[in-house]
């Protein structure tokens, strides 16, 4: 059974406006993870792109769990995970299983749940590889983002915190140097303040 007002945040999360992205926003207790999620998800995995639902990393077992109970049963739909670290050093055979891993999710009409670290990590792993002279794991990776990003509609549970800044991830690379303009860059910025 779903409430009326549940259907209408479902009904315009499957069809946003003018096929642009969409932020609903519900108080708590309404179902947005419980009700509305699963439904946007088991309508969009339909085996012709990838549905990646998006949860924080203190909500994902439970996430996990709702998902599986609600679309693995009745609604024959997998669920799977795919947790990812920078510091995972990945062969090209590895890189190859993800791509794999990820069409099959998609082909299949499973739901993909992620945290946005994972996918923060996985984005950032693509172009470090290919600068640290990987070239054939990096391109894979960057191609399986390049399948993200064109095959991909993505269902953020708890936007308003995965949005925070919190979440981006900031890498350095290389061997430590001094950053531009190094120290006259704090230095005039105390001198105006001082002004």
């Amino acid at each position: 059974m779903i409430r009326e007002v549940q259907e209408n945040i479902a009904s315009q999360m499957r069809s946003p406006p003018q096929d642009q992205n969409a932020t609903m926003q519900l108080n708590m207790g309404e179902g947005k993870s419980t009700v509305i999620l699963p439904t946007v998800a088991s309508y969009l995995a339909d085996g012709s792109r990838l549905v990646c639902v998006i949860g924080t990393k203190p909500q994902a077992k439970e996430l996990f769990r709702m998902l599986t109970s609600k679309l693995g049963g009745l609604m024959n739909h997998q669920v799977y995970q795919m947790p990812f670290s920078r510091s995972l050093k990945l062969t090209e055979p590895n890189a190859h299983t993800i791509s794999q891993f990820l069409k099959k999710c998609s082909e299949t009409g499973g739901v993909l749940l992620m945290q946005p670290e994972h996918l923060l990590s996985f984005k950032l792993m693509g172009i470090e590889n290919r600068l640290n002279s990987q070239e054939e794991v990096g391109q894979i990776l960057l191609d399986v983002q390049h399948y993200f990003n064109t095959h991909s509609r993505f269902i953020v549970d708890e936007s308003d915190d995965i949005f925070s800044v919190k979440f981006e991830l900031i890498y350095t690379m290389g061997s430590q140097v001094a950053i531009d303009l190094s120290p006259n860059r704090w230095i005039i910025v105390q001198l105006y303040r001082d002004f």
